[in-house]
């Protein structure tokens, strides 16, 4: 108690992180990709993943409120808006996250890629369903595709192993994305 900690403790360390910054290559065959909802104005990401070979490609995704995009970056000391304009961060109409706008943007992936799956986190999805049948998405593909991934010890540590192995090995290529290496 009352002994100074730091706060700062990577998952992994950066030596290893920038190791698997081989370029992306495009996408051919089952892609699978992980969604996290962010709950009214902060980072929304949506992380895609396609093996060829050996290694897995990385292909995010990252959206903000628009009109508070400046600010944002102000307040965190990020580069959202810098990111924003060099096309790694969607900007999200509004004041808030529009989930129609990620809805649409999501069914076109469905459009450009044989998405196997996509794992989300139970706590917003109620609100993201409505936007996926609005965007076009049929009831049984939004069961057939869309899978619930509890954030708890249980699903999250065999996930994170898995993760760290691929790390490891440098069987990751994510392409040194800038907000993916800040998360």
């Amino acid at each position: 108690m009352n002994q100074r900690i730091t706060g700062h403790n990577p998952f992994i360390s950066r030596s290893i992180w920038v190791a698997n910054g081989a370029p992306v290559e495009p996408f051919d065959g089952k892609v699978y990709g992980g969604l996290d909802l962010s709950s009214v104005s902060d980072l929304t990401a949506l992380v895609l993943v396609n093996q060829q070979g050996e290694k897995w490609h990385v292909e995010p995704h990252f959206w903000l409120p628009g009109d508070t995009l400046y600010e944002k970056s102000k307040a965190d000391r990020v580069q959202y808006d810098v990111w924003h304009k060099e096309g790694y961060l969607h900007a999200a109409p509004g004041k808030s996250i529009d989930y129609d706008f990620v809805a649409r943007f999501l069914f076109d992936l469905f459009d450009k890629y044989e998405i196997e799956a996509i794992a989300f986190d139970r706590w917003n999805m109620k609100h993201l369903v409505p936007c996926l049948l609005r965007a076009g998405f049929s009831e049984d593909q939004v069961e057939a595709h869309f899978v619930e991934f509890g954030q708890g010890f249980q699903s999250i540590s065999p996930a994170l192993r898995t993760l760290e192995v691929e790390l490891l090995e440098e069987r990751l290529c994510h392409g040194g994305h800038p907000v993916l290496n800040m998360c």
